[in-house]
């Protein structure tokens, strides 16, 4: 009897592991699909489901909704090899980074009779969706408040302490790339519209304050030291691509004169007072101007060869030289094209060129953050985002921060403007 206990014992083991493994295989119905609880791996989900005895199933169909009740997408569909029967198990590797997902399983019969299963909904109320639609977005690191800013002509403020929306206004006009300054004590916003006005609001309150007429349609202001300049799309002569005025009196101080294709997008070149880079279509525009507005010289350089994109560009702080465009494209303001980043297959979205430039970030449509070194452009390391990075800024000591859409790259960049924002801490 001794001899056999070993071998009992062994029987009673292969029986137990063997409960246990039924106990883990879903029940099976006959009218309808139960889907169990979801197993979180990572970044992945595990889903489960009860298996459905019809012989006329077809098909399994996977789908996942993105919000409650909101549209849904097939992840994956299971049809029954010859012989055997459909598969009741799924990963979701590629888990969107929202605040709610929901999950449900679609059993197909051949007559095409669908029978659904319950919803299992996955919550992370942690995630702040930003409900917006921008061209542009800007931080003011100091008050640590985020402005969206949309074609249409909604303005909104997100504060990043209390991590919401705190204030839109709609300025009833199709708007351009806007630029903030302190005048008599009071932090500004300038915001160009379509109409030919320039709208001017408290940045803090957004509440208007004063307006005044351009003549055309104005897509840009910079402002600095109490002159404004415009960006203004003028198609007929005479041209007048950038126009200066005056804060206080709102009067045109100068002009320049040059015609400039499509739609100008101006920055002041760091470290000067009145030195501007314009972006047009296919070329780059240099400014200069007086203390006092006055147009002192001005120059057109052509990069036909490499690509420009007003809606992808940053200045490096120090060196006069500017990063543009999905392709990394190099440019020094005076000599033209210089070099691309090695960006081999990646695409680019968004651009930082830290304050003393060691390092260059950016981001990708492959939710990753690229950091180079700013002096020879050599790949240091990759930072794995949550979602689609689309600005990037310097928080203090909080690190770099991440203004990223969880809308798939391919819609958008190819099909539309980003949407559904969540801000992401990086370091």
């Amino acid at each position: 009897m001794p001899r056999l206990l070993p071998f009992f014992l062994l029987l009673l083991t292969l029986f137990a592991c063997q409960k246990e493994d039924d106990a883990d295989e879903p029940k099976s119905y006959s009218d309808k699909i139960v889907l169990q609880d979801l197993v979180l791996a990572g970044d992945s989900i595990k889903l489960t489901w009860s298996k459905l005895e019809d012989a006329t199933l077809k098909e399994y169909r996977v789908v996942r909704r993105e919000e409650t009740n909101g549209p849904e997408s097939i992840l994956n569909r299971f049809y029954a090899p010859s012989g055997s029967s459909l598969a009741t198990k799924f990963t979701d590797d590629a888990v969107p980074y929202v605040p709610t997902l929901e999950y449900q399983v679609v059993g197909v019969l051949t007559s095409g009779q669908m029978v659904t299963s319950n919803i299992v909904t996955h919550k992370r109320p942690e995630i702040k969706i930003i409900n917006a639609v921008p061209f542009d977005v800007q931080f003011d690191s100091q008050r640590r408040v985020l402005y969206f800013f949309e074609n249409d002509g909604k303005i909104s403020q997100y504060d990043l302490a209390k991590s919401q929306v705190t204030k839109s206004i709609k300025t009833d006009a199709t708007i351009g790339y806007c630029d903030f300054a302190t005048y008599n004590g009071t932090p500004e916003l300038y915001v160009p519209r379509n109409d030919g006005w320039i709208f001017i609001y408290n940045a803090e309150t957004l509440d208007k304050i004063d307006q005044f007429n351009v003549g055309s349609p104005a897509t840009c202001v910079v402002a600095n030291h109490d002159l404004l300049f415009v960006a203004a799309n003028n198609s007929s002569w005479p041209y007048r691509p950038v126009q200066v005025y005056s804060r206080a009196s709102k009067t045109l101080v100068s002009q320049s004169t040059d015609y400039t294709s499509g739609t100008l997008r101006l920055k002041r070149i760091p470290n000067t007072d009145t030195e501007l880079l314009g972006i047009g279509n296919s070329s780059g525009q240099y400014y200069n101007f007086s203390p006092q507005g006055v147009l002192l010289n001005q120059f057109q350089g052509y990069y036909s060869n490499h690509p420009l994109d007003a809606n992808v560009l940053e200045l490096f702080p120090l060196r006069r030289k500017y990063l543009s465009s999905a392709y990394g494209a190099i440019y020094s303001i005076s000599q033209g094209y210089e070099a691309s980043l090695p960006k081999g297959n990646l695409t680019y979205t968004s651009f930082f060129v830290d304050a003393t430039e060691r390092y260059i970030y950016a981001g990708t449509i492959t939710k990753s953050v690229e950091v180079y070194t700013a002096s020879d452009y050599v790949q240091t390391r990759s930072i794995k985002t949550k979602a689609y990075p689309y600005r990037l800024f310097q928080d203090g000591s909080n690190g770099l921060l991440c203004i990223s859409s969880t809308i798939p790259a391919s819609g958008m960049y190819y099909y539309g403007m980003p949407t559904k924002f969540v801000v992401e801490q990086l370091r």
